[in-house]
């Protein structure tokens, strides 16, 4: 080989490895240029929205993203790095609409315990109602902040025979599909250790808040765990038959006996009479 053809694919390699280097440097153009800028400038870098975060909206890692701000003044609303970490702001709610790219500001955020958490956490035209459970109505406290769960009212009640009757015992969903908002005074689904709770509050409609406060007081309420996964085959229409079951379905010793019946049977010229108790 000549020295011309050694030369000249020498040449080749070397221009081939300096159009890589060029084409990897110019993958990520305005990020190099904007962490030059801020280490020749000292600029300071922000919280801001990854993607668009509805009202509303439990925060999370992947909501949030470190942005530099082109500008040395910086307002104190802002939440600048060092000062603030993405990690405190996890299990808090968005108080008003964020777009992608726009600045996280203090009065955007309201933390779990903060005042006026609750009201943020709300759906518009919710209501949040808290009722009393225990460690049997309350699932053994495997209630967590943002399950959905079914109200059960179980109830005695009076005989229509002028109370000379006995009474009956029935149970009834009285609500479906309800998120729940807290347990106790917790808030926060990332923390899920088990603990017996001693109320359970719930986004409900305001008719169906009404509801929860007149069934307090009818009987014993219970919670009944939905799945995770999308299911509307058990949710009742707002003007269906509720779901109910009586005593008597639940238990086949309190069905009602069926009464005595008399049976004659006669064979030729002997006439028998039998006493017929149901069964088979």
């Amino acid at each position: 080989m000549d020295v011309r053809r050694i030369l000249f694919l020498a040449v080749a390699v070397i221009l081939a490895g300096a159009i890589a280097m060029s084409v990897r440097s110019a993958a990520k153009p305005e990020q190099a240029g904007q962490q030059a800028k801020a280490q020749a400038q000292n600029l300071p870098t922000i919280l801001i929205a990854k993607i668009d975060v509805p009202a509303g909206t439990f925060i999370q890692a992947e909501h949030l993203a470190w942005q530099i701000w082109p500008s040395e003044k910086l307002s104190d609303a802002y939440l600048q790095k060092g000062v603030h970490t993405a990690e405190e702001f996890n299990g808090a709610v968005v108080r008003s609409g964020l777009r992608a790219g726009e600045p996280l500001t203090v009065g955007r955020l309201v933390k779990p315990n903060d005042r006026g958490f609750m009201a943020a956490v709300l759906n518009p035209g919710m209501r949040a109602v808290s009722v009393r459970v225990d460690e049997t109505t309350g699932i053994s406290g495997l209630v967590f902040p943002g399950d959905r769960v079914d109200v059960i009212l179980t109830q005695t009640i009076a005989s229509e025979e002028g109370g000379r009757g006995k009474a009956k015992r029935a149970s009834e969903t009285v609500l479906t599909d309800a998120r729940v908002l807290a347990v106790d005074q917790r808030t926060d689904d990332l923390k899920p250790e088990a603990k017996v709770a001693k109320t359970a509050t719930l986004e409900v409609t305001p008719k169906q808040a009404e509801k929860l406060a007149l069934i307090a007081d009818l009987g014993k309420i219970s919670l009944s765990l939905r799945s995770l996964s999308a299911d509307t085959s058990s949710t009742l229409p707002p003007d269906s038959q509720p779901s109910y079951t009586w005593e008597s379905d639940a238990s086949y010793l309190l069905s009602p006996m069926q009464k005595p019946t008399s049976i004659t049977i006669v064979r030729g010229s002997n006439v028998e009479d039998f006493i017929y108790k149901g069964g088979s």
